[in-house]
């Protein structure tokens, strides 16, 4: 196929706040930002990720 026009993305940013204070909750909140935000907008900014 040879289609022409421009591709974009939409990605909902939602922050990760944790459920609690508590030390695992916080560790979930960071793991779930790091894995799906920065994983995905890093890769689309940057054209990396900063993990890799």
């Amino acid at each position: 196929m040879r289609l022409h026009g421009k591709i974009g993305i939409i990605v909902n940013v939602t922050p990760a706040c944790p459920g609690s204070e508590d030390e695992k909750d916080r560790e979930a909140a960071r793991f779930f930002d790091a894995l799906h935000w920065q994983s995905f907008l890093d890769a689309a900014v940057y054209a990396f990720s900063r993990r890799s």
